[in-house]
């Protein structure tokens, strides 16, 4: 890359600036970020580990437009090659930011959908998507109303990260759900201030599940990924591992196919999609999509496999150039696949051993996450709540998840429960 004019990111990504460390000159990078997530996430102490990194612009952008003054400036002081929706919470600002840079992005009205489940289930059924039976709901009156003799989800509408996500059945307390629903706590995720919530119930939708990574340029897909994920059974399906490329499983085939005709359908112009789905008699159902980048080490794992650097690819893309530009043909892996940790109750850690183990277990590539005496699990119920990650590689998909399970089993990690 050779253009020198800043990158914008909205929202501090560290995965994302991380590949940017090794692809960017250093001081390449202008991230706005609110306030409170500053401090909650202790981005000071981070920042000088990102060399990539010029500054950092306080401002509100998580359902707030405070943060178009604080663009403007920059723009006026100098002008951005291109604005990345690093976060959830900052795809809409994103949207808006590269739209008053005159730059590529999702486009406003498409980044709105794409921050909505109840708006994106309504669009796939419109044009012939399946979905789940669902309903909007407001309370546990609601909750109770939809339920019934079979097990169904209740979530929040426009969160992240599994967070909120319970599954209720028969004989729960509708109450108690809609309590784990509302008050999930996301810790320094969000800033300290009112944010407008919408809760979604759907049907519960059994059958094996999977991701899909699409990058889009003018409205069209020129990648495409398929993950294969792991999902903890109970009430919580947080992801507990992914793996690529997916098994050749049926119904698995058609769902880069199907994230274009919800790309279209949105008016989505240029950016990431993360689309989830579940195989239900080898028909795809949809469950929800973002328009950021992938978590859980998901691009990791497409470019060992691929060879494509998403996070390189997409900042090709918001810039106007060749996205796959940079793709590599040599050093691939047939798969990959990360595993991760769960404790058993929420508390503190009091011990890690083991983390070196780990990194040198037959097929491990990296420990991208392990946690350190004195960190809080306050919750099982959202990908927070994870004790460690693990990326392995093997010659199929079946053997990369087991040198990464593997890897995973030499940490060890004692907990101190909350009183």
């Amino acid at each position: 890359m050779t253009d020198l004019r800043p990158v914008l990111m909205m929202g501090w990504n560290q995965h994302w600036l991380t590949a940017l460390d090794d692809l960017l000159p250093a001081a390449s990078v202008v991230v706005v970020e609110e306030p409170d997530v500053y401090e909650g996430k202790r981005i000071a102490a981070r920042w000088t580990g990102h060399p990539v990194v010029r500054d950092v612009l306080f401002a509100e952008y998580q359902q707030s437009d405070r943060f178009l003054d604080v663009v403007a400036r920059q723009q006026a002081r100098e002008p951005v090659r291109c604005v990345l929706p690093a976060l959830e919470y900052s795809v809409e600002a994103a949207a808006k930011a590269a739209e008053m840079a005159g730059l590529p992005g999702a486009g406003v009205a498409a980044a709105r959908v794409f921050r909505d489940k109840i708006t994106q289930v309504t669009i796939c059924q419109s044009v012939g998507i399946a979905v789940p039976r669902f309903a909007e709901v407001a309370d546990a009156g609601d909750v109770a109303a939809f339920g019934g003799a079979e097990p169904f989800v209740v979530k929040p509408a426009n969160r992240q990260a599994s967070l909120g996500v319970v599954i209720v059945y028969p004989g729960d307390d509708p109450e108690l759900a809609w309590k784990e629903c509302t008050n999930a706590d996301e810790g320094p995720q969000l800033a300290h201030r009112e944010l407008r919530w919408r809760y979604l119930a759907e049907e519960f939708v059994s059958g094996p599940e999977y991701s899909v990574e699409a990058l889009v340029t003018d409205g069209e897909i020129v990648f495409s990924n398929v993950t294969r994920k792991r999902v903890k059974t109970g009430r919580y399906p947080v992801e507990a591992g992914h793996v690529v490329p997916a098994p050749a499983e049926p119904g698995v085939a058609g769902l880069p196919a199907l994230m274009q005709k919800l790309a279209s359908a949105a008016g989505f112009g240029t950016g990431l999609l993360h689309g989830e789905w579940i195989i239900r008699d080898e028909t795809p159902v949809f469950v929800e999509c973002a328009a950021r980048p992938a978590g859980d080490w998901i691009f990791d794992l497409i470019d060992l496999v691929t060879g494509v650097n998403l996070y390189d690819a997409s900042v090709r893309a918001f810039s106007g150039e060749d996205p796959l530009a940079g793709r590599r043909t040599s050093g691939r892996m047939p798969a990959a696949a990360v595993m991760f940790g769960f404790p058993d109750a929420p508390g503190t850690v009091a011990s890690v051993s083991g983390v070196e183990a780990a990194r040198t277990a037959p097929g491990v590539v990296r420990v991208p996450h392990a946690p350190a005496p004195g960190d809080e699990i306050r919750s099982l119920g959202s990908s927070w709540g994870r004790l460690g990650a693990v990326i392995a590689t093997g010659q199929d998909w079946g053997g990369a998840e087991a040198a990464a399970a593997g890897g995973l089993d030499q940490i060890l990690v004692t907990m101190r429960p909350y009183q």
